[in-house]
């Protein structure tokens, strides 16, 4: 596997703009796809075979405006004055007008009838009636406590339902991670890299995800999940190349040869860190929730495209960066041609003195606890060896 990945980085770092372009292209081709027939998630919480999932089929069958959604609307004055009944009666005729809604219990008042509870039920799984479209109707249908000064809160099923996904956190992970990678290497050129790297493959992986749903129930929750384990298995796995790369630059290696060493090592262990990240996604095949599986498997495809394009782009991109990934300093060295000792010394772990320090720390004292010098070791053996010797 090792020599496969070396000739992997070997050609990807000696033809850059090809591979780029076709990583380009492919997320070009996929974003298209995605967008002409990819579909919406959808969640499932039905649990074959389960004690719960027994209970709901058979309120389905025999009391069906029990089984569904439900909804509550709690109408309050703010000023504890007692609720007009023209507006509750208002509010409830328009809530039985609310699409799919099968049933408006009659209005609960309070004891001194400042609030009124109404129960609203519907025909379909609280999964099939849109999400904030259907909080939105409810809000619609309250209009009439609104204009009248009457609060209308909301709850149930419906108002609980409600999952956000506008790309925030993705989009404050990834400036987390440029801030801390520049830091790391003190360029621009080797924080973005592996940026790029987990951008590309999260933006197929997430196509992947659209096309899937298309096709299959696929969790709400599954396309924010995938972008965020993309995104930090992306980066992981691209900054593991990227540092080897640079060591083997340091060392004076071409940067051809830097790139497919760096892919025939450290790729190794991007390779199987890949691998164990499926393996425990596949586990939430286990669980038996359509929910967990379909998040499983759609941010398995995610991670196995974020592992594809580590172990080819990020080849190509070293390559085309060349020796701008040493930063300044390394950079000042190769030019002014002192050497191989200067360059290794320009970016020596003398600049990481607590890392380095704690390393070196820890190495001298691995066994500190359990140690014992190796004079007492040997005294030790002869002195147990001993009465074995006078008993023969």
């Amino acid at each position: 596997m090792s020599g496969f990945l070396y000739r992997v980085g070997w050609l990807a770092a000696g033809r850059p703009w090809r591979v780029i372009g076709a990583w380009v292209a492919a997320l070009v081709v996929a974003t298209a796809l995605a967008m002409a027939w990819g579909g919406e998630p959808h969640d499932d919480y039905d649990a074959p075979g389960t004690a719960s999932q027994r209970g709901t089929d058979l309120l389905r069958a025999e009391f069906p405006v029990l089984a569904e959604a439900q909804a509550r609307v709690v109408l309050h004055t703010a000023d504890g004055s007692r609720l007009a009944p023209e507006v509750i009666t208002a509010v409830s005729a328009r809530l039985a007008e609310v699409p799919d809604v099968i049933l408006v219990s009659p209005p609960r008042p309070s004891a001194d009838g400042d609030t009124a509870l109404i129960n609203v039920q519907y025909d379909r799984p609280v999964t099939d009636l849109g999400g904030t479209d259907a909080v939105d109707d409810l809000v619609e249908a309250t209009r009439p406590a609104a204009d009248a000064g009457v609060t209308a809160e909301f709850g149930g099923q419906v108002a609980e339902n409600i999952q956000e996904v506008n790309g925030r956190a993705e989009a404050v992970g990834v400036g987390f991670a440029l801030v801390i990678l520049l830091v790391a290497f003190g360029s621009i050129v080797a924080a973005g890299v592996p940026l790029a790297v987990a951008l590309i493959g999260l933006g197929i992986g997430s196509a992947g995800i659209t096309l899937i749903a298309a096709g299959t129930n696929v969790s709400t929750i599954a396309p924010t999940l995938a972008s965020m384990i993309g995104i930090g298995v992306g980066i992981d796995y691209a900054l593991l190349l990227i540092t080897r790369h640079v060591e083997g630059l340091r060392a004076g290696l071409t940067v051809r040869e830097a790139a497919a060493r760096a892919n025939g090592t450290a790729g190794v262990s991007v390779l199987f860190a890949g691998v164990t990240v499926v393996l425990s996604l596949m586990g939430l095949r286990l669980v038996g929730l359509n929910t967990y599986v379909t998040t499983g498997f759609t941010t398995t495809a995610v991670v196995v495209t974020v592992v594809v394009t580590a172990l080819t782009l990020v080849p190509a991109l070293c390559g085309l960066a060349g020796t701008r990934l040493l930063g300044r300093r390394g950079r000042a060295a190769l030019t002014a041609g002192v050497g191989k000792a200067s360059v290794a010394a320009a970016g020596s772990p003398a600049r990481q003195t607590l890392t380095a320090a704690w390393a070196g720390r820890i190495g001298r004292r691995q066994s500190a606890g359990v140690h014992l010098p190796a004079a007492r070791l040997r005294s030790g053996r002869r002195r147990s060896t001993a009465p074995a010797r006078t008993a023969r």
